[in-house]
């Protein structure tokens, strides 16, 4: 039987304990490496969720303030006109629109713009009411953004402007005819100087 060499066999065995080591530090980093990427994916779902979380407080919280609001107006349209006509579509309907160009004009907007856009969107099928208040609504937080104005802190101060005003706007309200979509009524106005006759002398 051959026999090896002493110095043969330590080499041998530090080979080997050299090998052993190898193996152990690639296992140790290979079960690191798989927790370090059970933690990312873990992270991952975590921050995803955390995002549907925060977007469900936000939904929650915008709806809070709208409806909040909402609640708010209905004692001032109540005590302010009571309720026929705090209840009356038409009404509404014709105010609504006042407001919305008043807001138009001041941001720049052009009567021509107006009239093309009124024509256009009659000329189109009837949308659903639901539906058109929610784009009322994300159209004038966009215009909003755009003008770098506070819509819920303009809301909340025109109401508290309103609280204050309710007999001078009673008074206004008498003024106008019936369901009439001018706000009061107005003497036609005076036609033009190149218009106007003068008699012969």
């Amino acid at each position: 039987m051959n026999i090896w060499p002493w110095s043969t066999i330590v080499r041998l065995r530090n080979l080997v304990d050299k090998l052993q080591n190898e193996v152990k530090i690639w296992q140790e980093e290979t079960a690191s490496q798989s927790v370090r990427n059970q933690n990312l994916i873990q992270n991952v779902y975590t921050e995803e969720e955390r995002g549907d979380e925060l977007q469900k407080r936000l939904d929650v919280e915008v709806a809070s303030d709208v409806v909040d609001f909402q609640r708010q107006v209905e004692p001032w349209v109540l005590g302010c006109f009571g309720a026929e006509i705090a209840g009356d579509t038409v009404e509404r309907n014709h105010r609504f629109i006042e407001e919305a160009l008043e807001l138009v004009q001041a941001c720049g907007g052009t009567a021509e713009d107006c009239h093309a856009l009124v024509d256009y969107v009659f000329g189109r099928p009837v949308g659903l009411k639901g539906q058109e208040v929610g784009g009322v609504m994300v159209t004038l937080a966009c215009l909003c953004l755009a003008h770098r104005l506070d819509m819920h802190g303009q809301g909340d101060m025109e109401l508290k402007r309103v609280w204050g005003r309710i007999d001078q706007i009673r008074r206004k309200q008498e003024t106008k005819p019936h369901r009439s979509p001018l706000p009061m009524s107005e003497e036609p106005p005076p036609p033009p100087p190149d218009r106007i006759k003068t008699s012969p002398r």
